[in-house]
């Protein structure tokens, strides 16, 4: 650590030193994710709800890598995605099941589209600050 190399070394300290104190700033006294999560008790479940979901997202992997559900038999069994393929295929072939496909994929859009409603001017709507 003596001489030059000793040299670089403690400049390369001082700058990880200066770069983590910033850092350190940063995440004290910026709105950020990584403040919310440390000192704003109401973002704490945020770590909990992630928890859970990559357990559950690690267990629907593994039940699907070796297998199990209609994924997983997909995802395992040839003759299956084969008849699938087919089927789809002879679907794609058929006018009259491509149009039904079509016209309730049309339906369930419009069913779960939600009208547009203009935001009223307060300035000229008495009630506008009721909800």
């Amino acid at each position: 650590i003596y001489g030059d190399d000793g040299a670089q070394l403690a400049r390369e300290l001082s700058s990880l030193a200066k770069a983590l104190g910033a850092i350190a700033d940063d995440i004290q006294n910026e709105d950020s994710l990584v403040h919310s999560l440390i000192y704003d008790e109401t973002k704490a479940d945020i770590l909990d709800d992630l928890a859970v979901a990559s357990k559950d997202l690690r267990a629907t992997t593994a039940a699907v890598a070796a297998g199990e559900g209609t994924l997983g038999m997909l995802a395992r069994d040839p003759a299956l995605y084969e008849d699938v393929r087919a089927l789809m295929g002879g679907a794609q072939r058929n006018k009259l099941l491509r149009t039904y496909i079509r016209k309730t994929v049309e339906k369930g859009e419009q069913d779960l589209a939600s009208p547009w409603k203009p935001v009223p001017d307060p300035g000229n709507d008495p009630d506008a600050g009721e909800l």
